[in-house]
C-alpha cells in the first residue's frame, strides 16, 4: 500500500477526500484538491526486503474539475529461487519481484460540493521471476456530504481487471466495493469507517480517526480489516509552509514493523 495519511487512518477512506491518495479507493476523493501540487512516498518492510515508493501529481483543471496521476512501486528482493532435488527444494539463487502501474483519475463536485464524482484508469504492470503482466482496469466512485455525515462508494476493477502473462496465461482481479462514512466531530475529530465488498471473499471492515490539534498538525490512527488480523497503524502529518509531511507506523503480527514517509509540495 502507498498511501501513507490513508494507511495510517486504517484505510478506511472511502468517504474521505484525501486529494492525491483517493486515487487508490474512491476517485471522487480527489476534489479535494485545490492547487498544483506533488506527492512522493516510502515504505519499508521485513527488513528493507520489501520496498514501497509512489509518486502522485494532482491539479484543479477549473473550479469544479480535478485531475491526478497515481504511480505506485513495489519491489521484493532477494526471493529464494529453489529446484528440487532428491524430493527437497535446494535453493539455487534468488530474483526480485516487481509491482507498479498508474492510475489516472478525474473528478467533479456538484451541488456546491455536496457531491463529488470520479473515475480512474488504472494501467498494472506485474514481474514475478521474469514473467511480465499487464492489465487495464476501471474505477468509479461518489462522496456524498452532509452537514452531520459524508457517504462514500466506490467500485474498483469494474467487471474485473484480466491480466495477461508473458507465459500466455491470464488471471482475473475480481471487482470490490467500498461503502464508508465519514463523521465530523467538533471540527477537530473525524471518525472513518468503510467496508470492502468482494465475491469469494470475506468482507473487510476498516476504522480510523483523524484529530485536527492546530491547522499544521495532526494525528491519525485507524485498524484494518478488523475482523481479520486487526491490524492497527498511527501516523501524523506536519505542515511546514508550502509542504505536508507525513509519517505512519504499524506493527504488522505476520509482516512485521512497516515504517510509511510521504512529503507532499503544494
Amino acid at each position: 500500500m502507498v498511501q501513507v495519511g490513508g494507511f495510517a487512518k486504517g484505510f478506511a477512506i472511502t468517504a474521505d477526500s484525501l486529494g492525491l491518495e483517493s486515487g487508490y479507493k474512491n476517485p471522487a476523493g480527489i476534489s479535494s484538491i485545490q492547487t498544483k501540487s506533488v506527492m512522493t512516498t516510502y515504505t519499508s518492510q521485513f527488513g528493507n526486503l520489501v520496498q514501497t515508493m509512489g509518486l502522485a501529481l494532482g491539479a484543479p483543471i477549473s473550479e469544479k474539475i480535478k485531475v491526478s496521476l497515481n504511480v505506485p512501486l513495489t519491489i521484493t528482493q532477494d526471493n529464494p529461487e529453489t529446484v528440487g532435488s532428491s524430493g527437497r527444494g535446494v535453493q539455487v539463487g534468488s530474483f526480485s519481484n516487481y509491482i507498479t502501474g498508474a492510475i489516472t483519475s478525474i473528478s467533479t463536485s456538484l451541488y456546491g460540493d455536496h457531491l463529488q464524482l470520479g473515475v480512474s484508469a488504472v494501467y498494472r504492470h506485474l514481474e514475478l521471476n521474469k514473467t511480465t503482466a499487464n492489465g487495464f482496469g476501471l474505477d468509479a466512485g461518489l462522496i456524498l456530504n452532509t452537514r452531520y455525515i459524508s457517504l462514500g462508494l466506490s467500485a474498483q476493477d469494474i467487471g474485473g481487471t484480466k491480466l495477461k502473462w508473458s507465459n500466455d496465461t491470464e488471471e482475473t482481479i475480481q471487482a470490490r466495493y467500498n461503502i464508508g462514512v465519514k463523521i465530523p466531530v467538533e471540527k477537530m475529530i473525524n471518525i472513518l469507517a468503510d467496508a470492502t465488498i468482494e465475491s469469494d471473499k470475506e468482507n473487510v471492515y476498516n476504522i480510523g480517526a483523524e484529530v485536527n490539534l492546530s491547522k499544521n498538525f495532526s494525528l491519525m490512527g485507524g485498524i484494518r480489516d478488523i475482523q481479520g488480523d486487526s491490524n492497527w497503524r498511527v501516523g501524523t502529518c506536519v505542515k511546514v509552509k508550502r509542504f505536508n509531511i507525513y509519517y505512519s507506523f504499524s506493527n504488522h503480527q505476520e509482516l512485521g514493523v512497516n515504517h510509511k514517509i510521504g512529503i507532499q509540495f503544494l
